[in-house]
């Protein structure tokens, strides 16, 4: 029978991180269409312009800040991950100790 432990590492190994490729496509799209927007925003009349490109700049912002909280999150998960791995092995060799330990006992 499994422990609680045992099955939350096997749905951890399940886990993929987003790669660094995904991650800067997605940021590269969200500047596209921001590219796309200004551009619609320049044929605007002047006087409207400027309500238009304070928003843009506000989505501009958001979308940096956005790309370095998933950076941030990105190399979190990959820590992580490698922690775990540490942990596992780390169970795993107390684990044969114990049983080291209790054939010992009983053998004596």
């Amino acid at each position: 029978m499994k422990t609680e432990l045992e099955t939350e590492i096997e749905k951890s190994r399940l886990l993929k991180c987003p790669s660094d490729d995904q991650l800067s496509e997605a940021a590269v799209r969200e500047l596209d269409d921001l590219s796309e927007l200004l551009g619609l925003v320049d044929v605007l009349p002047v006087e409207s312009r400027s309500n238009f490109y304070n928003v843009i700049n506000r989505l501009v912002n958001g979308v940096e800040h956005r790309q370095q909280i998933l950076t941030v999150l990105h190399e979190s998960l990959a820590q992580m991950s490698l922690d775990l791995k540490y942990l596992i092995f780390d169970l795993e060799a107390t684990r044969r100790e114990r049983d080291e330990c209790l054939k010992l006992v009983n053998n004596w």
